[in-house]
């Protein structure tokens, strides 16, 4: 596999209609002027963009997703319940209820099985896959590598194949581990060297991915967060017991929000985006500093969050220097700006206390 992935450019199709502004407050609107303007006020006092998919879907075509029974595919698949969200599979278990549309079909299949993955695939008929099915633990496939090439690789092989078959487009959620985490601020055309078995598996499939038609997006994401997060869980979980947390202040990457990442991806549907993007968070944030704001925002003692030094033992903890992205052309290019941490955690904080089931901390 060659140490790096074709430069590919964020295009959009100029025959597709563009995602259209902000509804004005006339004629039927009326009644509603006064909530978006309290909307806009808030979202102004903190710093934060306004919901997209909340206000409106942008992509009408049919959508299924794979890896929808994970952390961030239950983000993604209650984001995009109000699309044409006509199926949601899972490797290990089939999707929750709970997390579906009213039209979604729910299923559970082994991407490594290609007549599986294309009988699902054609059965569904889509006119775009999103495809967040794989092996994300980085210490198990470092452990695991032929298990890590067999489901990131073979499994990614499977559904463009499927894609290709049925002319649906594929959108293929990589990482920011596809950098080699030495400088950061890495943009869409830098050049990935990946360390970690993850970070080149993925790379891997975003070559498939690429090649496989040149409708095929690339989606570059990193630091995800949201309702159900499994780390955020553990740290309001020690945090609330009182306990010190060690937070290393040389690992740096670049923290969003699931809702954001959710309306990047629709923004990019919407406008046929192909290539490369990378869907982040504006800031480069330390680990200290993330995990200080989040106890700031939920109301837990910051003291407790103690700085500290990863060094030589990140190689050890396959950890990366920094990691983060330069989201900035992406951004502009689909008209979305991602929340600042802070922002990002007071908007789960307040969707925790206004709907208990979008859990941000366990």
């Amino acid at each position: 596999m060659s140490g790096t992935a074709p430069h590919r450019t964020l295009e959009a199709d100029p025959r597709r209609p563009q995602p259209r502004p902000a509804a004005e407050a006339d004629g039927e609107l009326q009644d509603r002027f006064q909530d978006r303007l309290q909307d806009r006020l808030e979202d102004r006092l903190h710093d934060r963009p306004r919901d997209r998919l909340q206000d409106q879907p942008r992509y009408a075509g049919r959508l299924v997703v794979t890896g929808a029974s994970g952390f961030l595919g239950r983000n993604l698949t209650r984001a995009f319940r109000s699309h044409a969200l006509v199926g949601a599979a899972g490797g290990l278990r089939a999707p929750l209820i709970e997390d579906l549309g009213p039209v979604t079909e729910p299923a559970c299949f082994d991407l490594r099985d290609p007549h599986a993955t294309s009988r699902w695939i054609e059965a569904m008929a889509p006119d775009a896959v999103l495809h967040l099915g794989g092996n994300k633990n980085v210490r198990f496939c470092e452990e695991h590598p032929a298990e890590a090439e067999a489901v990131n690789i073979d499994g990614t092989r499977n559904v463009a194949r499927a894609c290709r078959r049925v002319g649906a487009k594929l959108v293929y959620l990589s990482t920011d581990l596809v950098f080699d985490g030495e400088t950061g601020g890495y943009d869409e055309q830098s050049a990935p060297r990946p360390t970690t078995v993850y970070g080149r598996t993925k790379l891997a499939g975003e070559d498939l991915t690429l090649a496989s038609d040149g409708r095929a997006l690339v989606c570059r994401t990193g630091g995800v967060y949201g309702a159900d997060s499994p780390l955020l869980g553990w740290l309001g979980g020690e945090l609330g017991a009182g306990r010190r947390v060690d937070a290393f202040q040389d690992v740096v990457s670049s923290p969003t929000s699931a809702d954001d990442l959710a309306a990047f991806l629709d923004l990019a549907l919407a406008a046929d985006a192909s290539g490369i993007l990378h869907a982040v968070g504006p800031a480069a944030v330390s680990r200290y500093e993330w995990f200080g704001t989040f106890a700031a925002v939920f109301g837990y003692d910051r003291g407790l969050v103690t700085p500290a030094v990863a060094g030589l033992r990140r190689r050890e903890l396959l950890l990366a220097r920094n990691v983060s992205l330069d989201g900035r052309r992406t951004a502009g290019q689909l008209g979305h700006q991602a929340a600042s941490p802070r922002a990002g955690f007071e908007r789960l904080r307040r969707a925790q206390l206004a709907l208990p089931s979008a859990r941000g901390v366990q």
